[in-house]
């Protein structure tokens, strides 16, 4: 990867790479803050703090039937 640095007072203040690695970079800071998001979940789910709702009873919600009719309640 050709990094090309840009100095302000001496310092190094920017760094300058080919935009299909900035492109790699981003893909890869996306997906690992899909992992962080998946582990906070998973831990939640663990903790009790949140609830799972079987796929079967949100698509039929989505699709407009009551949500008494799928058997969920407002209680959780």
């Amino acid at each position: 990867m050709t990094i090309q640095i840009i100095n302000q007072n001496n310092k190094p203040e920017w760094a300058v790479i080919p935009y299909n690695q900035y492109l790699k970079l981003v893909e890869k800071a996306e997906l690992f803050q899909d992992i962080q998001d998946f582990d906070k979940a998973k831990a939640a789910i663990a903790r009790g703090e949140e609830k799972l709702i079987p796929a079967e009873v949100v698509n039929a919600i989505l699709d407009g039937v009551d949500a008494i009719k799928c058997g969920v309640n407002s209680a959780g």
